[in-house]
């Protein structure tokens, strides 16, 4: 090794060979203490940044079930485990939590009697909206809301709705880009009316901004200057533009009223502006069409009529004359088109104060209808009636409190439906050729039962 050495030291490479030579013996004890030091220099001294990891998505609790589901939520098959569950395209975890998990937008909602029944849908292993449902001792839902969930966003709720002990809604509130609040009032079982208020963000007005806008007060030429070259020294300063501020301002608020026949159908709703009304203050939306984002057009609203049931015809008349009794009772209407041709022809026939029978016919267009004529019917002329297509016919029944108890619908003389009640339910039936096909149960408005009658 000396002649080695040597032999380097003659080449003048002595001194780097040796530092090699030491490098290779020394380093590794002193490669540890190093690293030692550096990775406590680096956990001391280097500052802090900013956490920009995305945020992580929300777990069900340890205690959930896991059951295989399907695109809309629904528990289809109870899942051997939570990998297991994972492993199919959607995929729910269902568990009874607490108060202290909710969001505090539901924590309002909550009363120490109802039961949190909370969900969590799953889309290719990843969460994808959250759901909450407080049930009382009956089980009934009284509070539904969700949340969708999105990758690096924290979860918002994204609506609630409340019901009532039965089953019908009485607050609904969405979250988008503004807040909605639509509140349901009701007359026994029927909608009366909907009170509807909506919250937007609005920029706050800067204070300096205020400022500029006072008057300035009295200056010498010396004070003007002297401002102004402050000013504009500020304004080197801080170039940087200020973020605008936002505040949450009720904008809109309006109510809706329901308008109904004597057979509980709804025949026209009426929007009525308390705040933010647009230039026309007042909509009325008139049924059987259903376009309620028509309510500026000014043709919209058509003649209503005054049928009994859903079973009789109506007409797109433009005109309807109509005879009354002494006592301002409907006897008959009579619907026509522009040029006086009838359409349909309705006769009442009433016993005491309520209708028992309602006979209509319907006429095909008269032929010379097309004929070019002034829109305003003479008296004088007679009536143009085209042939009879069809006759219908309803008989109602009525008990000693004078409330409907049956309805009986004919067409061309064949009995086709009847509608029997009886305390909250009614027993719908259809016929064909005068023999019951089918038959359905009303509870409430809802259909509780249909099955077929062979």
């Amino acid at each position: 090794m000396q002649e080695r050495l040597s032999a380097c030291n003659e080449q003048g490479i002595e001194f780097q060979s040796e530092s090699l030579f030491q490098n290779f013996l020394i380093a590794p004890f002193l490669r540890l203490p190093l690293i030692m030091l550096y990775s406590l220099f680096t956990i001391l001294y280097t500052p802090a940044e900013e956490d920009k990891s995305p945020i992580a998505p929300p777990k069900p609790p340890s205690w959930a079930v896991w059951y295989i589901s399907n695109s809309a939520g629904m528990a289809i098959s109870p899942a051997p485990s939570r990998i297991a569950a994972l492993r199919s395209k959607n995929c729910l975890a269902l568990a009874i939590v607490d108060v202290e998990s909710l969001p505090s937008t539901l924590t309002p909602y909550y009363r120490s009697s109802l039961k949190i029944d909370f969900r969590m849908l799953f889309e290719n292993g990843k969460p994808i909206r959250e759901q909450w449902v407080f049930r009382d001792e009956k089980s009934n839902g009284l509070v539904v809301a969700v949340a969708v969930i999105q990758p690096s966003v924290a979860p918002a709720v994204a609506f609630v709705e409340c019901y009532n002990e039965n089953g019908f809604i009485e607050e609904e509130r969405l979250f988008d880009d503004k807040e909605t609040q639509i509140k349901y009032f009701y007359k026994g079982r029927i909608l009366a009316r909907t009170e509807t208020h909506i919250w937007e963000k609005i920029e706050k007005p800067r204070e300096d901004a205020a400022l500029e806008s006072e008057p300035a007060a009295v200056e010498t030429e010396s004070e003007t200057l002297e401002a102004e070259a402050a000013d504009e020294s500020l304004e080197a300063e801080t170039e940087a533009p200020l973020e605008p501020e936002f505040e949450t301002v009720e904008t809109t608020v309006y109510t809706d009223y329901y308008r109904y026949s004597v057979s509980d159908s709804l025949r026209a709703v009426e929007r009525v502006f308390q705040k933010g009304k647009p230039e026309a203050g007042r909509f009325v939306v008139a049924f059987p069409s259903m376009k309620l984002r028509q309510e500026i057009d000014s043709n919209f609203v058509k003649t209503a009529s005054t049928n009994r049931s859903g079973f009789l015809a109506g007409a797109e008349a433009s005109n309807a004359l109509y005879t009354v009794d002494g006592r301002g009772r409907v006897l008959s209407e009579t619907q026509r088109d522009e040029s006086g041709g009838i359409l349909v022809e309705t006769k009442n026939t009433w016993a005491g104060g309520r209708i028992s029978v309602v006979e209509q016919r319907l006429f095909e267009k008269p032929q010379d209808a097309d004929a070019e004529e002034s829109p305003e019917i003479d008296e004088d002329k007679p009536e143009k009636r085209g042939k009879v297509v069809e006759e219908r016919r309803v008989e109602y029944e009525y008990n000693s409190d004078g409330d409907r108890v049956l309805e009986k619908n004919y067409n061309n003389g064949a009995l086709e439906r009847t509608v029997r009640k009886s305390g909250n339910q009614e027993i719908e039936e259809i016929y064909l050729d005068g023999k019951i096909v089918l038959r359905a149960v009303w509870e409430g408005n809802r259909k509780i039962k249909e099955e077929r009658v062979k």
